[in-house]
């Protein structure tokens, strides 16, 4: 069994951290920034590695003939051949995406 002093010494290291509990959230949300921001400015980069359409289909919620069909018309950025099949860099569709959007709020803000 632990004698009164041991516990309110692990009391009392308990009642400290939670003051230094601040700091270390703020430790914390500034890594997530960073963390946050690398990746995103490897998305609108292109950094990120090409994927076929099936994977990029749900993430651009598009089928997968539709963007067969946009990447053959040269409409998707980022497409490329890759033997038979089509490859796509969605850092590239997400920046134009992103773009496509600042235009639109604009137009609505006028």
């Amino acid at each position: 069994m632990s004698s009164p002093r041991e516990v309110s010494l692990t009391a009392a290291e308990e009642f400290a951290a939670l003051f230094d509990l601040p700091a270390k959230v703020d430790r914390i949300e500034r890594l997530l920034e960073r963390l946050v921001g690398g990746q995103e400015a490897m998305a609108h980069s292109g950094a990120l590695a090409p994927v076929d359409l099936a994977a990029a289909a749900p993430a651009l919620g598009k089928s997968v003939a539709t963007l067969r069909r946009l990447a053959k018309a040269g409409q998707l950025p980022g497409a490329f051949r890759m033997g038979r099949s089509w490859r796509i860099r969605l850092g590239d569709v997400r920046a134009q995406d992103d773009e496509i959007g600042e235009l639109a709020a604009e137009a609505r803000a006028r």
